[in-house]
């Protein structure tokens, strides 16, 4: 079977536009070939990104073109930039766990989809609520709070509810 390996298109994409429940969507940049089978995608898929953009009138017949995967099943691991202690954990797992009931990490999340870092005050906070789910939050690449971030944004925008 062929493995479906396009998932994000630098020249297509503005991360700036796009907006669920009047908030930022992280940015996600997938690790070429780390999906799966477009099988597996398939099964209830979420749009990524379509052409023409979303509420563009278009006449009967015409073509649009769309980017899906299933964000339950895409592999933290597949997140560029992401965590690497949540590298086995699925999107969906990790939405679960650490964003889905928990309002401030929420909020946490989208600021830091908006402009890829948080203020002192909104690091504190997220180092806090993380410690309390007893997440190691390191210094280096991968082990950082900024990749904790990168990996609760892709979660969240793969499996928040759309707005």
């Amino acid at each position: 079977m062929p493995n479906f390996t396009a998932f994000y298109e630098p020249n297509r994409f503005d991360a700036k536009r796009v907006v669920r429940n009047d908030g930022p969507v992280a940015q996600v940049n997938i690790k070429e070939g780390s999906v799966g089978t477009i099988e597996t995608i398939y099964s209830s898929p979420r749009v990524l990104s379509q052409t023409p953009k979303a509420g563009t009138q278009l006449a009967r017949g015409a073509t649009v073109n769309l980017v899906l995967a299933n964000g339950r099943t895409i592999p933290s691991g597949a997140v560029t930039g992401g965590y690497n202690k949540w590298q086995a954990d699925n999107l969906g797992k990790v939405y679960d766990d650490y964003v889905k009931d928990d309002e401030v990490m929420s909020n946490l999340v989208a600021k830091y989809a908006e402009n890829m870092t948080l203020s002192d005050a909104e690091r504190t906070q997220a180092l806090q609520k993380l410690g309390s789910k007893n997440v190691t939050i390191g210094a280096t690449p991968g082990d950082d709070l900024d990749s904790v971030m990168v990996a609760l944004g892709a979660a969240k925008a793969f499996n928040g509810l759309a707005g």
